[in-house]
This record gives C-alpha cells, structure tokens and sequence, in this order.
C-alpha cells in the first residue's frame, strides 16, 4: 500500500504542564510490628494532570459515597481528581500486599487516605486506577508490576457505563513517595503523578472526503498489552503489536482513543463504517507519541471495502478460501476471502495448462479454494472420501444452514452470516447492469484470465460483453457460444490486460480452473487460469446444480460467463470456485 500522510499532524497536541501530572499530599497510616493495623494516615495531594479523573456516586448523600471511580475528562480545559478516586499504593522498600488509598474532595488538589504498612523512609508507589478485572491485573508472582490492557475502549473519553466512565478504565498514572515521613501513627509524603499513556483525537478521510458513521477502529502493529514496573514508572513488554480494536456504542464521526507512548508510532488503521464499507492505511512515517500528549489527527485512508455495490447487490470483490493456518476473527476457522481479487491457490503461471501442479495429498487439511455444491461439513476435503459429500436437495440454499450445518450455504456458515451465495438471479442482475469484459491480469508472475464486470461503463455498454477498446462483442449472457479475441501480445488481439484501477471499479472472476478428477495419487486442478466455475444456490436436481461459468481457449476464442445453456446442469460433486455477496 502507498504512504499515507497524516493532515494537520500534531496541530493540537495539548501538552501543558498542569495538565500532564498531579501532585499529590496526604498522610499514610503506617502499621509495624508494635502498631496496629488499624492506625490511621492521611497523605494530601495535589496534582496538575492533562486528564481529570471524577468518582461514581452511587449513594444519596456525600459522606457514603462509595469509593468506585470514574473519569471525566476534558483535554483542552485541564482535569482535577475526583471525590472517591481509588488509588493503589505498594511498598517499594519493603514490598508487601496492595493497599487502596481514596481521594477525599475534588478538586486540583485533593487529599487521599488509606493505611498502609511502612516505617519512616520508606518509599511507596502510587498508581491509578486501582486494579480492576479488564484494564489493570497483578501480574502473577511479582506484586512490583502491573499488567495494563487498551482492549475494550468506546472512543468516547466522557461515555458513562453505569456508575463508571470508561476512562478511568485507562487513566494509567503512577508516581513514587519517596522517603516517608512518619510520626507515630501517621506518616505523611508527597508524589507527583505522571501520565503512562496518551490520547489520539481520531478523524478518518478518503478521497476529499470524511469518513462517518464509524462503528470499529482497529490499530494493530502497536501495543495493545503492557507490563507497569512499579519501582520504575516505565512500560515493559510493549513487544507484541497486536493492537486492539475500539468499538463505539453507537456509530460516530471521530473518536478518541488512548495508546502507549511509543517514540516510532507507526500504526495501521481499519475503520467500519454502519454501511459495511471498511478503510484502512498503514502509517509508514513514525510519529512520536508521548506520555501526555493530546493529538488531533486526521487520518488519511483508501476504502479497503470487501464488496462494491452493483445495482442493488453488494458483490464480493474476493473468492472464498480456506486455509487451516488462518484464523481471522468473524470467520470460522481456517476460512477467509482471498488477499487479491486475481488469487487462487495452486496457480499455474502461463494460465494456460490443461492441468496444474500436483497438489497435496493431506485431502483434508491442506488449503483449498474449491468447493462442492451445499457442502459445509466436509467443503474442504477434496480426496475421494469427499466426493459424494454435497447437499442433494433442490431449490435455493441461500443463507440456509441443513442438517445442523452439514449443508446448506457454505460462505454464509463460514462468515456467521456476513456473506452468503449469489442466486442465478444475482448473476443474471450483474450481466445485465455491468459491461462484461474479457481480458487477463498478470501479477508479475502469473497469467490468471478471467472476466471484469465494470457498472461505471456508459448504459448503452451494460449487458455487453466488451472487448479492451470497449467494442461490443455480444449480448451477455444471450447464449453459451464463443467470441473470438485472439492471443496477447498478438496482433489485432482483443483482451484487456486488466490494472488494479481497472479491479477497483468493478469485480474481477479469475478463471481458477475446476477440481473433478479425485485423483488419490495425483491431486490437479482442472484448466487453472483459463477456466472458471462458480456456484449458484440454485440446485437443479438432486445431482446438479446451477453455476456460472467461462473459459478462454489458447487458440484465441473466449466463452464469457453466463448462466444459460448447460450451466444448471453442473454435477453438485464438482468443486468451484465462491464468490460471495455481502449479507448484510
């Protein structure tokens, strides 16, 4: 993928001093081997802090309100604590359990309270919020460090889910007393707390335009996980750059999104929109994020969306394919749409053999794109064992799971109901608002033929079949016969060598042959790269079915797809080629 640049880059960021820290004053409680536990201390604190934290009220009167906490926060006006703030704090020198110390009032400066065991000249960490179970967790035998999680953010910094706002969740500040001072049972010190994240203002535009109606953010090649070292202030183990993915309540047109400091910030952004239209862009220049720091960022992006929308049917620009060493998230494993329109697995590189490289023989776990006809439970086994495994009902099966998903509609089980088989009829739609045109795309190491449906030709083009100067052929879809359009780089040939612009306004089929034969010994695809088979959900009788089909002959001639002639009478036992339409 192309840069990307980011507009008006670090324009905003808000970091003022009295907002990237809070100093906090109070009085602890110190307990030792001749004083009891229950000896009060009360440390004040003031803080200057770029984000405010604020307390959940979940009591009618002050004096009872509960010690839960919750955050609000304001970037550009500054943030003060908040009565009830839990607060955790540990024992530096002398280590020891947890102890939770709260704020008292709110305001700029606060005082907290708690007990806990320490002797004069301790020193003791401070850390907020307390550990709660989604965002801050003991790390198992080192009470000296925390585990800090970015998953499950909303993007609103102020959203309040019952008596919590969800930023508090991520309000990761930590600070040390150093040198405790105590007198008697009390004992008192001073920290100063320093923010360990930063938060980014997220707008998203593509083409001039702003992208709205969000409802999912994914940032992978960042930390989305990592370790708090108590003693030190600083982030470990931010090696894993898995991300995480905010979902917002209800769909939006900016978001804010905390992340962790990091000096080569170079994530990548998938944007969903409530439309089903998806963006993304991978950042290549670093950014410097710090601690503290408030961004404001307008995030330029391609529209990655998986289907174009072709008269009213929202058809898949990739085939279906599994591959048992994939597991994509909102797909049942091992299955997933092609990276490129053109891909297929076991590509013969002329594009022109009668057969294809031997393939393995591990039938039932080795990837594959071919599948037989209302076959679920067994789709991607293609050894003999296999061969009679296909629904035998009739009629439509689209969006139908059989049997308890033993058969029925192979992509819309797969996809748990995101895409789904197209019907004759959304074939026939497709031939008949689109222009039709024969050609051919090379990857640099491939020949893949194919045809390209293109919906942005002239009205008078649609129902064409087309060749690469935009001359009419024939009527799609009229008959099953051949046109002739000789070979590439020969004269007076008539193939459009296909570019990715090209695939971008409309959809490509690649020709990526059949599998028939069941070979035991020697597994081949039927004709990859010239021939091309895809299933309908139409089923004809109880051994054959409807199915789109085309081919490019190397003696020059052309069949384009269709769906008349013989193409409903294809054997269910065959394995196609999928190419879904989005359900949604």
């Amino acid at each position: 993928m192309k840069t990307k640049l980011i507009k008006r880059q670090m324009n905003k960021i808000k970091i003022l001093s009295a907002f990237l820290c809070a100093l906090l004053m109070g009085f602890t409680s110190c307990a030792n081997d001749t004083e009891e536990s229950t000896n009060d201390y009360q440390p004040n604190v003031s803080a200057a802090r770029e984000l405010t934290v604020g307390m959940a009220d979940n009591a009618t009167n002050s004096k009872s309100k509960s010690t839960t906490s919750r955050s609000v926060v304001n970037p550009t006006l500054g943030n003060m604590w908040q009565y009830g703030d839990a607060f955790l704090a540990y024992n530096l020198t002398d280590g020891g359990e947890y102890s939770m110390l709260t704020a008292e009032n709110a305001g700029i400066q606060t005082k907290i309270r708690g007990k806990v065991t320490c002797k004069q000249g301790d020193d003791i960490a401070m850390f907020f919020p307390y550990m709660n179970a989604s965002t801050v967790t003991e790390v198992t035998g080192d009470k000296s460090k925390l585990s800090l999680e970015l998953s499950g953010q909303t993007g609103d910094l102020n959203e309040t889910v019952g008596d919590y706002n969800t930023i508090t969740n991520y309000d990761f500040s930590w600070g040390k007393i150093e040198n405790v001072k105590a007198v008697g049972s009390k004992a008192s010190g001073n920290v100063q707390m320093q923010k360990r994240y930063a938060v980014l203002h997220l707008k998203f535009e593509c083409e001039g335009q702003q992208v709205k109606n969000i409802t999912s953010v994914k940032l992978t090649n960042i930390a989305g996980k990592a370790v708090m070292n108590l003693q030190t202030g600083e982030l470990e183990n931010t090696t894993d750059k898995a991300g995480f993915t905010v979902t917002p309540k209800t769909a939006v047109d900016e978001l804010n999104v905390i992340v962790f400091a990091q000096s080569n910030f170079s994530p990548t952004f998938s944007v969903e929109t409530n439309s089903g239209k998806t963006y993304g862009v991978k950042i290549t220049h670093n950014l410097n994020i710090i601690n503290g720091g408030y961004y404001d960022l307008n995030v330029l992006v391609d529209d990655t969306t998986p289907w174009i929308d072709i008269h009213g049917i929202k058809w898949g620009r990739y085939n279906l394919q599994y591959d048992p060493s994939v597991t994509e998230e909102g797909w049942e494993s091992g299955y997933s749409l092609t990276k490129n329109p053109w891909d297929y697995f076991y590509t013969e590189p002329s594009g022109l053999a009668g057969q294809g490289l031997t393939m393995s023989t591990d039938f039932e776990n080795a990837k594959f794109d071919h599948f037989r006809w209302g076959d679920i439970a067994a789709a991607h086994n293609y050894g003999y064992s296999g061969r009679d495994k296909f629904y035998k009902g009739t009629g439509n099966i689209q969006a139908q799971n059989i049997s308890n998903n033993q058969y029925g509609d192979l992509p819309y089980y797969v996809s748990k109901g995101k895409w789904k088989l197209p019907t004759k009829a959304d074939f026939d739609d497709l031939m008949a608002h689109s222009g039709q045109y024969l050609g051919y795309y090379y990857d640099g190491l491939n020949t893949v033929y194919g045809v390209l449906f293109d919906p942005t030709v002239a009205e008078s083009l649609k129902g064409k079949v087309l060749d690469k100067n935009d001359n009419v052929l024939k009527a799609s879809n009229t008959n099953a016969l051949a046109v002739n359009v000789g070979k590439p780089n020969t004269s007076g040939n008539k193939l459009k060598q296909f570019t990715i612009s090209d695939m971008k306004r409309g959809i490509f089929f690649p020709f990526a042959g059949t599998y028939t034969d069941y070979s035991v010994g020697n597994p081949v695809l039927n004709k990859p790269g010239s021939a091309g088979s895809y299933w309908a959900a139409n089923g004809t009788n109880a051994n054959q079915a409807q199915a789109f089909t085309g081919q490019y002959l190397n003696i020059g001639q052309f069949y384009p797809c269709t769906t008349v002639g013989a193409s409903d009478k294809n054997p269910k036992r065959n394995m196609y080629s999928i190419r879904p339409i989005y359900a949604k």
